[in-house]
């Protein structure tokens, strides 16, 4: 009888935890200059945030929400990039592939807007969104309390 009822807790967690984390993952942030194509030009340098990302589970192009938030040093949002900047690597240009394959990591850059890059009114922070209509992994950088920060897909993030 004990065995049977520490089994089916066991079971129960498992499935509990299972269904609680999301299938998707931001695996690194940080900033780098790129040659992205931003407001309709392409140019050497920009200033962006990267990514790498990482989905447990195949996912069309069409079902991929992938953006970033920027705010500012009181936590108020500066700029929203609902889409990745194309960036052009290995002689071809990419946004966003038509399907993101499971396990794989991918790469993405957010371009940042010259006006937020420098002066007083520079980026503090910026979360990154990823994941489908459904579910969403959300990450700061630098590295900051995710729950401090206000994003429209907040209510839709497992952890």
């Amino acid at each position: 009888m004990m065995k049977t009822f520490v089994l089916n807790g066991l079971i129960f967690f498992t499935a509990l935890t299972s269904w609680a984390q999301s299938p998707y993952s931001i695996d690194l942030m940080g900033t780098s200059k790129q040659y992205l194509h931003h407001n309709n030009v392409w140019k050497e340098g920009t200033d962006c945030v990267n990514v790498k990302v990482t989905s447990e589970v195949p996912l069309k192009k069409s079902d991929i929400v992938i953006k970033a938030y920027f705010y500012s040093a009181e936590g108020k949002v500066q700029y929203v990039a609902e889409k990745p900047s194309a960036s052009f690597t290995k002689y071809t240009m990419e946004t966003v592939p038509d399907v993101l394959e499971k396990g794989k990591k991918h790469e993405f850059f957010f371009a940042i807007p010259e006006r937020y890059s420098k002066g007083s009114s520079k980026w503090k922070r910026a979360v990154v969104v990823f994941g489908d209509k459904s579910k969403v992994a959300a990450r700061v950088y630098p590295k900051d309390d995710i729950t401090k920060f206000e994003f429209a897909e907040k209510s839709r993030m497992k952890q």
